[in-house]
């Protein structure tokens, strides 16, 4: 499972105002600390099985995205908005690392360090509630979708180079798809208007949490089991900030 604390500054929204025929540009970007972990036991064939122990839960990366959508204000009446968008974010997840141990199942033998990389793309439809009755706007986010999961760059050195174990890298890069979902709550505050161009420029400041689902590594040829080594949760905990233009 990967836990993900993301702290983030965003590219996104682009969205459109039915009632006051208004555009809305936002920008968002920033880093994420990561809470991570991998698939552990791997059978390489029906001699060999490898265990694979991450050495650390927490890892920093960056998180970007961008989207487009559509805002209904004042619906039945009241103070509260209503956006439906469709955004789409790049998550670069840093490395997992951990401490390999061939041939578990036969003993103890020397140990290796493996790291590899994780990075997600996803497209997420985002329905967001606003209370606008007030300067500082609350409001309620969600959102599903799906990610792209790419694992690569895989590699593998020896604990200790004295010692005897050497590398035998099994996996290659790969993506995968999967099911991703999110919710989150938040705040947003107009910045100032600018008259000249009737343009409102707003932040806003939201925690979220992110499921991008689950990603694996390719086997190389030589494996003759069906095991994988990968991530089968990745997930985040997103603090967000964005800017946004409204015309």
């Amino acid at each position: 499972m990967i836990t993900r604390i993301v702290i983030a500054t965003a590219l996104s929204a682009l969205s459109v105002s039915c009632y006051a025929n208004k555009v809305d540009l936002s920008i968002m970007g920033g880093g994420t600390l990561s809470n991570s972990s991998n698939r552990s036991t791997v059978q390489i064939n029906n001699v060999v099985t490898n265990y694979y122990k991450p050495s650390s839960n927490n890892t920093i990366g960056s998180l970007a995205g961008i989207g487009v959508g559509h805002t209904f204000e004042n619906i039945f009446n009241r103070p509260f908005n209503f956006s439906i968008g469709l955004s789409a974010y790049y998550a670069d997840l840093d490395k997992v690392r951990g401490t390999e141990y061939p041939f578990a199942n036969g003993g103890n033998f020397d140990t290796l360090d493996y790291q590899f990389n994780v990075k997600s793309s996803s497209v997420m439809l985002e329905p967001r509630f606003i209370y606008s009755h007030c300067a500082w706007q609350p409001y309620l986010l969600a959102g599903v979708g799906i990610a792209w999961n790419r694992l690569d760059n895989y590699q593998e050195q020896p604990s200790n180079p004295a010692l005897s174990a050497a590398p035998a890298p099994f996996y290659k890069s790969n993506t995968r798809s999967s099911f991703a979902y999110e919710a989150g709550i938040g705040v947003q505050h107009s910045l100032f208007h600018d008259q000249k161009h009737n343009v409102d420029y707003l932040a806003s400041l939201d925690y979220r949490y992110m499921n991008f689902g689950a990603g694996r590594l390719v086997n190389f040829p030589g494996m003759t089991s069906n095991d994988y080594l990968g991530v089968p949760n990745i997930n985040l905990q997103a603090l967000m900030l964005s800017l946004k233009a409204s015309f």
